[in-house]
């Protein structure tokens, strides 16, 4: 798996930004007490320089118990959080962290042979909680907890009660089509029943990756799946931001007799329609002609989304090129499982055929595949297949 980097590295890498004002005139401006964990610093004072705020970078991390080492050679200085390494180049005015290396508008500068940095760029790296008390001239750094701030199984049990929760975890653009979409896949199929946190692999405060895992389950199915998590914290408030990658899913598929009976009892016509098209797909005869055929009639949308990714060449022409290797599909089997007059589901069990090589020959070898497939209903009565890739266009 991955080691997610830290959110700080690439804000530090990316932007400086400050919680309050910083530039000001430098002339009414004094000096400002340093506290650190409420505990006033007697000899070290934040000062103004250019209209910005230094801190003086030693007291501080002493103060927060981050040890740092100086490199007399290359006037560098290291030290390490939560085991990212950063090293600061005074004479250069840079900071190298996880291989990137951040060019800090603002330099680095030595007073009193102390060095200063500028607080913008010292709220970046430590990840501190920072205070400004201008009434008292008191500048205060609060050490934030790196191990209990975070409750990864709570995070995971809150954002799985809903899917309106999912759909903004995973992608907060996604198309108002593609969310009806995604609201009637979760109908049919999943209902959250049970979830497990298998191993947190890294965690700081600003973010967290986590190994999870959740059982999905219908009186027809039961999915297993396996994710990798990432959780980011912004302005204290703790949010599952993304799925990295999936790494296992298992899926059993369960009998489907008494939701496909229910249906052609209540609909027999609406479901003899849909089945059949169904399979046209699966028994069309297999030449490029043929399937790309069924393909413009069954699916559209599948057509026009490849005209427009792959203009110099027709969906037919690229099939004539490659039937020869294709699998073939032959339909075993196909229950409808779920209805509505806009959508369906739809399992299927299929043979398909493909040729192994075995030296300098070929031998045909049919492997049984079952699966679950959605079928959006169009103005033509005719239904076509679907899914996510279809509306992110």
């Amino acid at each position: 798996m991955k080691q997610l980097q830290p959110l700080f590295i690439l804000l530090a890498l990316s932007l400086i930004v400050t919680l309050f004002p910083q530039k000001s005139d430098a002339a009414t401006k004094k000096s400002l007490s340093i506290a650190v964990n409420d505990l006033v610093l007697p000899d070290a004072e934040a000062v103004y320089r250019d209209d910005m705020i230094y801190v003086p970078l030693r007291s501080v991390f002493e103060g927060l118990e981050y040890e740092l080492f100086y490199n007399e050679n290359d006037k560098s200085i290291q030290f390490e959080i939560q085991n990212n390494a950063f090293t600061l180049f005074i004479n250069e005015n840079t900071v190298l962290t996880a291989g990137s290396i951040y060019h800090s508008q603002y330099p680095f500068v030595l007073i009193k042979q102390r060095t200063y940095i500028p607080l913008a760029i010292f709220e970046k790296l430590l990840i501190t909680q920072v205070h400004m008390d201008q009434s008292n001239n008191l500048l205060s750094f609060q050490t934030m907890n790196f191990s209990n701030d975070i409750d990864i199984e709570n995070l995971v049990e809150a954002y799985f009660t809903r899917s309106t929760d999912l759909i903004d975890i995973f992608s907060p653009d996604i198309p108002p089509k593609e969310v009806e979409f995604y609201e009637f896949r979760q109908t049919v199929l999943e209902k959250m029943t049970d979830f497990k946190v298998i191993e947190i692999i890294y965690e700081s405060v600003t973010d967290a990756l986590a190994v999870v895992s959740y059982n999905a389950e219908t009186p027809a199915v039961y999915i297993e799946k396996v994710f990798e998590f990432s959780f980011t914290n912004n302005n204290g408030q703790w949010r599952l931001t993304s799925q990295l990658e999936q790494d296992e899913e298992t899926i059993s598929v369960g009998n489907y007799d008494q939701l496909a009976q229910t249906l052609v009892e209540s609909n027999p016509d609406k479901v003899k329609i849909l089945l059949d098209d169904v399979a046209f797909h699966y028994t069309a005869n297999y030449d490029g002609k043929d399937v790309a055929a069924a393909m413009s009639t069954y699916s559209p949308k599948f057509i026009e989304r490849w005209n427009k990714s792959m203009p110099w060449i027709s969906f037919e022409d690229q099939l004539r090129m490659e039937m020869g290797s294709l699998p073939r599909h032959e339909l075993l089997e196909s229950k409808a499982i779920y209805m509505d007059d806009e959508y369906a589901a739809v399992y299927i069990r299929i043979r398909i055929h493909y040729n192994e090589k075995n030296g300098n020959s070929e031998e045909q070898k049919p492997m049984v595949h079952e699966e679950i497939i959605y079928l959006e209903h169009t103005n033509k009565n005719r239904w076509t297949y679907i899914d996510f890739d279809v509306y992110n266009n």
